[in-house]
């Protein structure tokens, strides 16, 4: 019996097109239920991390239920408090997380 499965890898290097949009981010804090392009920012950087594995999050400007599961997901991987909203210290960890790529593992 095979089980496929995605594991995230850090990539060796981020490019200077993901440094530049993560710079792009508002400094404000977002939680669930908000919109505007602030929200629009963190979704494409959301995206530009990889941790979608091939599951695009839409970049509408909501922050709904699938920009919510993201950030907990980011806020998992990278060991901070999961509380489904970006405030500063998981904005900060966005601009200085690099990409992560999806492997797909077999066992």
């Amino acid at each position: 019996m095979s089980l496929a499965t995605s594991v995230l890898w850090p990539m060796s290097s981020a490019s200077a097109d993901v440094a530049t949009s993560a710079a792009m981010l508002c400094d404000v804090d977002l939680e669930y239920g908000e919109s505007g392009s602030c929200v629009e920012r963190l979704q494409r950087r959301l995206n530009e991390l990889g941790l979608n594995c091939g599951n695009q999050l839409g970049t509408d400007g909501v922050f709904g239920a699938a920009t919510r599961m993201r950030v907990f997901a980011f806020q998992g991987r990278n060991r901070l408090t999961m509380t489904g909203d970006v405030g500063s210290v998981t904005r900060s960890s966005t601009c200085r997380e690099r990409p992560w790529r999806c492997r797909s593992t077999t066992r």
